[in-house]
Order: structure tokens, then sequence, then C-alpha cells
């Protein structure tokens, strides 16, 4: 089988998992009705129950499922095979549809992209700044087990790699709000009173604004990726080649850099491919603790209001590009290793 084969084998199983991945979605948030036999159109009614007589509430209720096409809890199972569909239909052509509680109204795929670059200009620096110090200090250790530099360090990753994020952030964010005081504690991305008149000043003060929460993600996340890749160091310098590329007389840093490193990191892209993809999963607490307004915040706040469609559209947001991801690291790693087999 070649790399053709291997690729569209790949694609099409990543497809199967998407579709299992939108059934399992929409079942999470509908099993409940069920369970507990209220009709999932009772919670919007309920939420707008203040803005409207009681009396309507029935009217308001016939009327969101009739927009949306959903069935009775006691519909025919073909009819909810048809929403299914449906659903599945809207997701793939990214037709996610209206909020009801955050942004009534708005559609949320327009909701989502106006988060979306807050999220990236937050999580992709600080993933990629913590992969190459991780990367870099691991390569030196691994060169060199056992030295005292490896020794501290060592003890230094794992004391921090067993730290949970969130009270790192919470010690680092009181300690420049409180202590220090450089550091408003409203949080947000703008530092000033008024909003900036001037685009410039106003990216340079968000990008001011997200330094330290960049610097607590790279805190926490750089010793991950300093193990990952001694481990991988210490592994291939053990190997054969290894040894006899130093019988051959070749000094230490073409062994290190040009043979043993360009095997040493194959382990190490998958992982970098899919914690690029996987940056939303880890916005929540960090935007939350910091109020940013990405896309993390913007899903805590809608599980915490019922808003359904958007969780809906987040989560599927999430298994896209974790599975889009998947698919590029194995091609990714077929290609920079020859010995993979397909």
């Amino acid at each position: 089988m070649g790399l053709g084969s291997y690729a569209v084998r790949r694609i099409v199983t990543c497809f199967m998992t998407l579709l299992a991945v939108l059934v399992f979605n929409w079942l999470i948030f509908r099993l409940s009705s069920f369970v507990t036999e209220i009709d999932p159109a009772w919670y919007y009614v309920l939420s707008q129950i203040e803005q409207v007589e009681a009396c309507r509430s029935v009217v308001m209720m016939v009327r969101f499922k009739t927009r949306w096409k959903i069935p009775s809890l006691n519909a025919p199972l073909g009819l909810w095979v048809d929403h299914l569909i449906a659903y599945m239909i809207n997701m793939f052509t990214f037709n996610l549809g209206q909020d009801i509680r955050i942004a009534p109204g708005r559609p949320i795929a327009d909701l989502m992209l106006s988060r979306i670059p807050v999220s990236v200009f937050l999580l992709l620096p600080a993933t990629l700044i913590s992969i190459f110090i991780g990367i870099m200090l691991g390569v030196k250790l691994g060169a060199n087990p056992g030295s005292r530099l490896d020794s501290i360090m060592m003890s230094l990753a794992l004391m921090l790699y067993s730290i949970p994020a969130f009270w790192i952030q919470v010690m680092f964010k009181g300690l420049f709000t409180l202590t220090i005081r450089i550091w408003p504690a409203t949080g947000g991305l703008t530092s000033l009173p008024l909003q900036a008149p001037d685009p410039l000043i106003a990216f340079v003060d968000a990008f001011y604004m997200l330094l330290l929460p960049i610097m607590t993600l790279v805190i926490v996340s750089f010793a991950g990726w300093m193990l990952l890749m001694r481990s991988s160091l210490m592994d291939v310098m053990g190997e054969d080649y290894i040894l006899t590329a130093r019988a051959k007389g070749l000094d230490e840093a073409t062994i290190l850099y040009k043979h043993a490193f360009r095997n040493a990191i194959l382990p190490v892209v998958t992982g970098v491919i899919l914690a690029i993809a996987g940056v939303w999963t880890g916005a929540v607490i960090t935007e939350t603790i910091f109020v940013i307004p990405g896309i993390g915040r913007l899903l805590l706040l809608a599980i915490l209001q019922l808003d359904y469609p958007l969780c809906e559209a987040v989560f599927y947001l999430i298994a896209l590009t974790t599975i889009i991801a998947n698919i590029v690291a194995d091609i990714s790693y077929a290609l920079l290793d020859p010995r993979v087999k397909y």
C-alpha cells in the first residue's frame, strides 16, 4: 500500500469517526430529556418566562419547536431520525443556527468566529513557545543524562508537571495584580478605562493583557515537552547507528543534531500537532481566570446558561479540529519516517 492509499484510508476512517462524534454530540444534549421526560424546548421557554406571560409559554414552545423542527418526545422514531440527519447536514455545512441565550438571534457561526481569533492569539503562541523551550531543554538534558543540570531540571519539571495549571494561574494573577500591581485585576483584553481609538494602541494593549496568561501557560506546559524529548533522545542515543557514528570519529554536535535529533523528534511531532489542535480545551480555565473573551469562556457561559445549540457547535469545533489533526499527524509521521509501513 502506497502513501496515497494510506492517506485515503486515514481520511475515510476519520470521516467515520466524525460521524460517530456527531451522533454522540447529538445524543448527549437530548438524552437527559428522555430520562427526565422534559421536552428540550421547555429549557428555552423557561429562560424567557420572565419576559412573557405564563399563558403564552405553550404558544412560544410550539413556535420554537416549529422553527427548529424539533420533534416531541413521543414522536415516531422516523421523525427523530430525520431530525438527526438534518442536524448532521447542518453541522457539515456549518449552518449552526442562531443563539438563544448568550446572544439571542445572532448566528452561532458569527459568534464563534468573533471569539476564535482571541483564543488563537492567546493559546497558539503559548503552545509554540512551550514546545520550543521544552524541545531545546529536552535535547540538552537527553544528551547529558545524569548531569547536575539534568537533575535540577528534572526535579523542576516534575514539580511543574504535577502542579495544576489553574493554581499557578491564580497565584500569578494575585502576585501581579495585588502585590506588584502591574496588571489590572479586572482582566480582559484592555487595561485602559476607555476603548483605545487607535487600532494599533488597542492591539498593543491586548497583547500586554495576554502576556501574563501566556507566561503562565508556558510555565505549566514546557515541562511535559521537555520530559518527552529527553526520553525520546535517550532512547535514540543508545541505538547502534549512534555507536557507529562515534566509531567513525564524528563530533558530538554532528551526532546529536544530524543523526540523533532527527529520529528523536519523530514521536514529538504527533504530540505537537495534536497539542496545536487541542488549544480549545485548554482555553476554558485560562480564559475564565483572566476574563478573556475567547472560545473557552464562551463554552463555559453556554454550559452555565444551558445554551445547548452553542454547546453543540463548540463541541463540534473541538472534535473537528482534533480529527483533522490526527489525519495530519499520521500522514506527517509517514512522510518523516521511512520505516513506517502502510
